[in-house]
């Protein structure tokens, strides 16, 4: 699909954005072990390189992006990326937040600046070999009975694509940290938004 704005993300030098991401990765691993946060795997698996991949989660913090990609563990995320995060354009109004994001491969959920953005932006990264990061839901929330948009499944009907389902949730300790479960790959071209949301919201057991 042709996305009909001026854009600057496509032409983003993916190296520099994977330089951003291994520093990223990093810092939210060290967050992580300071929060006591808790990983869990429900089945080994390694990244099929010939797939292309989008990782689906619901969003409970604006740290939510860098954290979940961290929970992969390096041997899943290396060949994944790099990663790229869509973002609801209010993150990306102030002038050094946009500048951070950018660098570590954001882009805007809806209409902003000269950018290319939403579920065209995405399916063109997509086809870059970008991971895409992506929360149903367009918004952060617990209830997992809220709607969830299409974006998600146009994505999954992109031929030679994977969707990894990742549930988080608040610890209840001081600190605040996360219980995270990652779950396998799968096939979602023929599930709807909700469908595949559910598929999130089912790992927590």
């Amino acid at each position: 699909m042709q996305v009909n704005v001026p854009n600057r993300i496509y032409s983003e030098p993916a190296w520099r954005i994977i330089a951003w991401q291994h520093l990223s990765y990093a810092l939210s691993k060290s967050y992580l072990f300071i929060t006591n946060s808790t990983v869990d795997t429900t089945q080994e698996w390694l990244v099929d390189t010939s797939k292309k991949y989008v990782i689906a989660a619901n969003h409970i913090r604006p740290l939510d992006p860098f954290v979940i990609t961290t929970a992969l563990g390096w041997k899943r995320l290396r060949p994944m990326l790099p990663c790229r995060f869509i973002t609801a354009p209010k993150f990306l109004t102030n002038p050094f937040m946009r500048t951070l994001l950018r660098q570590l491969g954001s882009y805007p959920s809806h209409s902003f600046k000269d950018w290319a953005y939403g579920i065209e932006a995405s399916t063109e990264l997509l086809s870059q070999k970008n991971t895409i990061v992506i929360f149903p839901q367009g918004k952060m929330t617990t209830n997992p009975e809220y709607p969830a948009k299409r974006g998600i499944s146009v994505l999954a009907s992109q031929s030679n694509t994977l969707i990894v389902p990742i549930y988080i949730k608040k610890k209840t300790s001081l600190l605040k940290g996360y219980r995270i479960i990652v779950g396998e790959p799968f096939n979602g071209s023929a599930k709807t938004a909700e469908e595949i949301t559910k598929c999130i919201y089912s790992l927590d057991k």
